[in-house]
């Protein structure tokens, strides 16, 4: 092929170059939207988690219907979680005060050839497995807020226990 005017003569690095300056560009504005939502998100949890639950708690409200027919409502909402270095006291409190059956139990093998007969003979045949407890978050979550609705005490400190309301608007 033969270009007779070198002005349409095709040039692959100065299109990689414009390939890369539009990149840089869309990663610049990218960067710009990302800082811009983070800043929105913090702006409507403001709202969401502190100034709307404040003001309808000033005016003894939970929910609020407007002559536009938005629902305005604040619910409680429960959080939970269980610090690997309160575990052991956490398990131990669940199951002193009958909710053990909420822990999962976990059975781990070495390799993966011996996990069909571990199933039944691994104690009996001495393979080695650790056994780890667990339990699932929203498991936790559920028990907590039944727990706390319920009036009894729970250690919130051992379960680190975070009651928040949270505006909602339909």
């Amino acid at each position: 092929m033969s270009f007779s005017n070198p002005e349409f003569m095709p040039n692959p690095l100065a299109d990689l170059m414009g390939l890369v300056d539009h990149l840089r560009k869309l990663q610049d504005e990218q960067a710009a939207l990302d800082l811009a939502l983070a800043e929105k998100t913090k702006e409507l949890n403001a709202l969401l988690l502190v100034n709307i639950p404040a003001a309808m708690d000033n005016l003894g409200l939970t929910e609020l219907t407007l002559n536009n027919g938005t629902v305005l409502s604040v619910k409680e909402d429960t959080f939970a979680k269980i610090t690997k270095t309160k575990e052991a006291e956490a398990f131990l409190w669940l199951k002193d005060h009958g909710a053990g059956a909420l822990i999962k139990q976990v059975l781990m093998i070495e390799g993966e050839d011996r996990v069909l007969a571990a199933m039944e003979m691994c104690a009996a045949r001495g393979v080695p497995f650790n056994v780890s407890e667990a339990i699932h978050t929203g498991t936790l979550k559920k028990f907590v807020r039944e727990t706390l609705d319920a009036g009894e005490n729970i250690p919130h400190d051992l379960f680190g226990i975070y009651i928040q309301k949270r505006a909602e608007r339909k």
